[in-house]
C-alpha cells in the first residue's frame, strides 16, 4: 500500500515538473515571436532604404564611398547614412578593435 503511494506521489511530481516545462517553452515562444517581429521590421527597413536599379536588378551604390562598397559586397552591411545609424563603433580607426 506504502509503495503505492509512492508511485502517486512521483506521478504527481512527474506532472507538476511537465507542466512547468510546457509553461517555460510557450513564454520563450511569446517572447521571441516578438523579437521576430522586431527583426522583421528592422529588415523591411533596411530594404526599403536600399533602392534598386530596375535595369540591372543591382543596388544602386551612387554616393557611396569605396569602404561603403566594400562593407557592401564582403559582409552585406549597408552604409549608416543608409540604415539612419549614427553610432561609430569602432572610433579610433584600428582594425581588431586593439
Amino acid at each position: 500500500m506504502e509503495g503505492k503511494q509512492n508511485i502517486e506521489i512521483n506521478k504527481n511530481y512527474l506532472l507538476v515538473g511537465m507542466a512547468v516545462m510546457i509553461v517555460i517553452v510557450l513564454v520563450l515562444v511569446f517572447i521571441q515571436a516578438f523579437e521576430v517581429k522586431q527583426l522583421s521590421n528592422q529588415l523591411s527597413k533596411q530594404i526599403a532604404a536600399t533602392s534598386i536599379s530596375a535595369n540591372n536588378g543591382q543596388v544602386d551604390m551612387t554616393g557611396w564611398t569605396e569602404n561603403d562598397k566594400m562593407m557592401y559586397e564582403h559582409h552585406g552591411t549597408l552604409p549608416n547614412k543608409i540604415t539612419g545609424n549614427s553610432v561609430n563603433n569602432n572610433p579610433s580607426g584600428m582594425v581588431g578593435g586593439c
